[in-house]
């Protein structure tokens, strides 16, 4: 496992985050794909569990990775 020294910084793309990815911070339930949300960069390289996508600054669904 690899900790990345970006984790929780504010983001909304993956594009600014180490692990390649922005992920919403569990505030995000209710949104639809396509809104305008901000997320989070992940603490770390593990893509084990459920989390939002976020791309470009809009929300892009949920994904859970076994």
């Amino acid at each position: 496992m690899v900790e990345f020294t970006d984790k929780e910084k504010v983001c909304t793309d993956g594009s600014q985050c180490q692990a390649g990815r922005c992920v919403t911070d569990g505030q995000s339930f209710d949104d639809e794909v396509g809104t305008l949300v901000k997320g989070v960069c992940p603490s770390n390289n593990v893509p084990f569990g459920c989390y939002g996508t976020v791309n470009k600054g809009q929300f892009g669904g949920f994904l859970c990775v076994d």
